[in-house]
């Protein structure tokens, strides 16, 4: 074009910029492991299978009529989790749902959410029902702190030599988040520093492989991250599947060494690596994994698979039992369509990116797993937790009171990934 004017770069141009790009590599760059890695460390792996402890499960409760329940969560930081968490105290009061919660599958933000659940259902109901709980759980800024460390913190630890980061302790910003969360769980459900919480402790200790394991109190948790190493979604399971599902994923806890595991909050921390705000996450040397709701961010792929196994099950060992899904949703469901805009590449490339086609189809999952439910007699209850009214010119919804809104995002096909809650939006959650 005629009219566009060409300005040459100059070496003194260059080295005003050197300095930025210095650091962004130092942000950005993958291969410093103090920041990436997550170690792995000893335990015996469940040598149950999934299917066998869904059986003994069902039997145990084969002499009711109560149905067989599954929930699903859904992303979209700390709203979504304080909404199943939120979600998961009521239900634990409700008869029917009480006792009878199966399995949790869970994506993003709501796995920190059900992760809460299990520490505070594991300690007592009197903390799980507590608002004051709540309330110190999610509104604690936990964003803002790791964009501090995104900015500042992680870039020292890129260029310090390893022995002397790990001489005073210093951290990345991915192993800082369960820390994070850790001291907000352990100020909200008053646990004591000398004992661990359950987010610290491997999972064969929660979900021991042997006949005990049907009493346990606590549904099976299914976090869902994303291995893009392979690119397939990711799943951490308590045990492991004999047969693999429909559709195929990535078993964390096999995939690694005999004998080795993580625990269950570096789990949720793989299912909630939110991309930049969060480093990816390395484990071992061939698998690397960002936050699952870049593949699936409704987790109803997962919940369709557990269905399918679950109904099959379900008819060997009690035939008269009915099955309820519950996915707990903060945010309307749509489909991402990529239209082109020819006047800006670069949107259409940040467009492009962020509707990659690795992305799970959430409309046709959920429609598959309906007609399942139709031809079984089944049942599934959608929880909606959001503000369906469309937001005014003013930026405030139509006909809603204030307290069904939320303060920062009125409009209800956004997910917006919150710094903290406010104390009247968690209230209205």
């Amino acid at each position: 074009d005629k009219n566009i004017a060409i300005k040459r770069v100059n070496i003194i141009d260059l080295l005003k910029i050197t300095p930025f790009l210095i650091f962004l590599s130092l942000v950005f760059c993958g291969k410093n492991h103090e920041i990436h890695e997550i170690q792995t460390h000893h335990a015996v792996r469940n040598k149950m299978f999934m299917e066998e402890y869904i059986t003994k499960w069902i039997n145990a409760r084969s002499d009711n009529n109560d149905p067989i329940v599954l929930i699903s969560g859904q992303g979209g930081g700390s709203r979504a989790g304080c909404a199943f968490y939120s979600a998961m105290s009521v239900l634990d009061t409700l008869a029917v749902t009480k006792n009878n919660i199966l399995a949790m599958t869970t994506i993003s933000g709501s796995s920190n959410g059900a992760g809460f659940y299990l520490i505070g259902k594991k300690i007592g109901h009197q903390f799980l029902h507590s608002d004051d709980a709540i309330n110190q759980l999610y509104t604690k800024d936990y964003i803002s702190m790791l964009l501090f460390r995104l900015l500042f913190w992680d870039p020292l630890i890129a260029i310090l030599p390893a022995r002397l980061t790990k001489k005073f302790n210093w951290v990345g910003r991915n192993k800082f988040l369960p820390n994070l969360e850790e001291k907000a769980a352990r100020e909200a459900f008053d646990i004591p520093e000398d004992a661990k919480t359950l987010a610290e402790q491997s999972w064969s200790d929660i979900y021991p492989g042997d006949d005990s394991t049907t009493e346990n109190d606590l549904p099976l948790f299914l976090p869902a991250s994303y291995n893009f190493t392979y690119s397939l979604k990711a799943l951490s399971t308590p045990y492991p599947f004999r047969e693999k599902p429909n559709n195929d994923f990535y078993s964390i806890l096999d995939s690694l060494g005999e004998n080795q595991s993580i625990t269950i909050g570096e789990s949720i921390l793989l299912s909630q690596l939110f991309p930049v705000v969060n480093a990816s996450a390395i484990i071992g040397s061939n698998s690397a994994y960002i936050d699952g709701g870049v593949y699936d961010n409704y987790g109803f792929e997962t919940l369709l698979d557990l269905y399918e196994v679950v109904s099959k099950l379900r008819y060997k060992v009690a035939p008269k039992k009915s099955i309820l899904i519950i996915p707990v949703l903060n945010s309307s469901i749509f489909n991402d369509s990529f239209q082109l805009n020819y006047k800006n590449n670069l949107i259409n490339t940040i467009t492009a990116v962020s509707s990659s086609i690795f992305i799970s189809n959430p409309s046709r999952n959920l429609a598959l797993l309906n007609h399942k439910l139709k031809d079984n007699g089944d049942h599934i209850e959608m929880l909606e937790i959001f503000n369906k009214g469309l937001p005014s010119l003013s930026g405030k919804p139509k006909n809603r009171d204030k307290n069904n809104w939320f303060k920062y995002a009125p409009d209800s096909t956004k997910v917006m990934m919150s710094r903290y809650l406010h104390s009247e939006e968690i209230v209205s959650l």
